[in-house]
């Protein structure tokens, strides 16, 4: 009887294993290196969920023209994202949806506050971000200072504005949960340097500025901010587990730095050997014939690219003083090679609950039948879940 309420009692401590969903299944049963498509959604249409929210259906535009990265929910469960169409088509070009693990439904954030009543060509290129402790989301606007912020399952978004001069059209944010003195998004210009925001107070700070546009920092900058080179256009920032940094950079400017920098705010230029000729965020597939897609794997904590072409590469920050990129030998999925325009497109987010890259690559106009598909990446295997000790001491009589 003994044995039995030991038994009992070690299995109420254990923690409830969460129900299977279509993406952990997806997820689960993937082998490391290799893509699967995720079918069986709710609500995808073809990718009309991703159509702007003032344009007529069918129109053509779509709110992942000319970006790269969307966001993991883990509070809620959803992967997120809020753009705004490069094509302009008559209405609002703005919209922001997710995909809700748990319902295996894409469906609509709010929109109420988000770049509204915008109708001029515009993109969202790396400027979508999140708090995992809170379920923040943030947005920068095109070509301006201004970040939205959506609180998890709020009804609309606020906005902060970035001091200092504006501004770049093509930004990149980036979330740090573990920087020094608290979480801080940070908002990367190659023009106007590198800023963070803390959500805590609401206090912007400069730590960089680049040396091309400035040779001083902007007005209310913190002690750490230095000169940098910076490169048009700039896409890339993406926080790392594995080297507990903020990798920034990068452009379309071939050859522009790459740097990382610690919770403690020192930046130090990063290898570009054996990198990508660029990271403008065209997108594979893309016309201009320069795209590459950038996402951090949420096992390894590696740096992803995939180009045009199809080559697959990685990046660890924690090889060396300045890291090492490899080229992997995945075979990318042949519908993230199709051109659909210059605008063509292709959003990634990591999910570290189920150690995957989840991609949504659009094609053409969204809403039309075969334009849109979800893809998982596995680059690692996932690390295996803690189990409890064995008892100590447990009568056996």
């Amino acid at each position: 009887m003994r044995i039995l309420l030991v038994v009992f009692a070690l299995l109420l401590a254990l923690p409830p294993s969460a129900a299977a969903t279509n993406l952990s299944d997806a997820a689960s049963a993937l082998a490391p290196g290799t893509f699967v498509e995720l079918t069986g959604m709710n609500g995808l249409n073809n990718g009309a969920i991703f159509e702007p929210v003032g344009c007529a259906p069918g129109a053509g535009p779509d709110i992942t023209e000319y970006a790269n990265k969307a966001v993991w929910n883990p509070v809620s469960k959803r992967f997120q994202f809020a753009g705004i169409s490069h094509v302009p088509c008559g209405g609002d070009n703005a919209r922001a949806v997710y995909y809700d693990d748990a319902s295996n439904t894409w469906g609509n954030l709010p929109q109420s506050g988000l770049m509204s009543g915008q109708n001029d060509p515009r993109h969202t290129y790396d400027q979508n971000s999140l708090d995992p402790t809170t379920g923040m989301h943030f947005v920068t606007n095109y070509n301006s200072i201004t970040t939205f912020v959506l609180a998890n399952n709020a009804s609309s978004w606020s906005s902060t504005n970035r001091p200092g001069a504006c501004c770049q059209v093509a930004t990149s944010d980036t979330f740090f949960p573990t920087f020094s003195g608290g979480g801080r998004m940070f908002h990367w210009d190659a023009s106007r340097g590198l800023w963070g925001y803390r959500p805590s107070d609401g206090n912007w700070t400069q730590y960089a500025t680049v040396a091309t546009f400035s040779s001083t920092c902007d007005a209310g900058a913190g002690r750490n901010c230095r000169a940098i080179t910076g490169g048009e256009s700039s896409p890339l920032s993406a926080y790392s587990t594995v080297c507990n940094c903020m990798l920034f950079g990068g452009g379309s400017i071939a050859g522009a730095p790459l740097y990382k920098m610690d919770t403690a705010g020192v930046i130090t230029q990063m290898s570009l050997s054996g990198a990508p000729a660029s990271f403008q965020v065209s997108n594979p597939g893309s016309s201009a014939g320069q795209g590459v897609s950038m996402a951090v794997d949420p096992v390894s904590g590696f740096l992803i690219t995939i180009s045009d072409t199809g080559a697959m590469k990685q990046f660890d920050p924690t090889a060396g003083s300045q890291g090492t990129w490899t080229n992997l030998p995945a075979t990318v999925p042949a519908f993230f090679k199709t051109a659909g325009g210059a605008q063509d497109k292709l959003i990634s987010a990591g999910i570290p609950d189920y150690g995957v890259i989840l991609y949504v690559k659009i094609s053409g106009s969204a809403g039309a039948a075969g334009s849109t598909r979800v893809y998982l990446y596995k680059h690692r295997p996932s690390q295996p879940g803690a189990r409890p000790a064995a008892p100590f001491n447990v009568t056996t009589q």
